[in-house]
């Protein structure tokens, strides 16, 4: 257990990868865009999920945490 100690079975591929296609249109270098159902290619990313419960709880929890602090603190957190 390296890092999250999940099963295997927990990290899925999801997003263009996973379908073989894109969905949207997207910018590439250059200001060209890459138009709707493109094929997946070399220069796609690959977006990865990690699927459980535990962790979510876990950093929801830490989220919540560090909420309350920032609030607390009158600390104001920009938007991104």
């Amino acid at each position: 257990c390296a890092r999250f100690c999940v099963p295997k079975q927990a990290i899925v591929i999801v997003g263009s990868a996973k379908l073989g296609f894109t969905l949207v249109d997207k910018p590439k270098p250059g200001g060209t865009m890459r138009p709707r159902y493109s094929s997946f290619s070399d220069t796609s990313d690959v977006d990865v999920a990690i699927v459980s419960d535990s962790l979510f709880d876990k950093y929801w929890k830490i989220a919540s945490l560090l909420s309350g602090v920032l609030r607390t603190n009158h600390i104001e957190v920009p938007d991104i």
